[in-house]
């Protein structure tokens, strides 16, 4: 196997490596995906206990079937919460680049410059 020079390490790197940029702390939405995974779940079985509850003297057949088609109708028309997919290293590098460019930090040309390197390695 040959080894791959810092270059390549570098593009690599730009590539591959992935950021989050929803807005929250790390350790808050590594927390939050389990709790927006939760919540539809949670919303689901309460939904089919209260379509199933029925009083203790209800013992007709035909209610019961009834009662057990609606649960399962409560069931099928769930939404999944998706996680957002993390941005490239290379595209956030690039927009902070852009920004400083924007604020007056660095000056176009270098700013030009810097941005078509970026974009050459992250895209090669």
């Amino acid at each position: 196997m040959r080894r791959k020079t810092p270059q390549q390490k570098k593009q690599k790197g730009y590539a591959k490596d992935r950021r989050n940029v929803y807005g929250e702390a790390n350790k808050s939405a590594r927390q939050m995906l389990r709790k927006r995974k939760r919540k539809p779940n949670r919303a689901e079985r309460r939904a089919v206990h209260q379509a199933v509850r029925t009083p203790a003297d209800v013992a007709d057949p035909v209610q019961l079937e009834a009662l057990d088609i609606e649960a399962t109708k409560k069931r099928g028309g769930r939404t999944r919460w998706q996680k957002v997919p993390d941005v490239p290293l290379g595209e956030i590098v690039e927009s902070r680049l852009r920004r400083r460019m924007r604020m007056g930090i660095n000056d176009a040309v270098s700013a030009e410059a810097r941005i078509e390197k970026v974009r050459r390695r992250s895209r090669a």
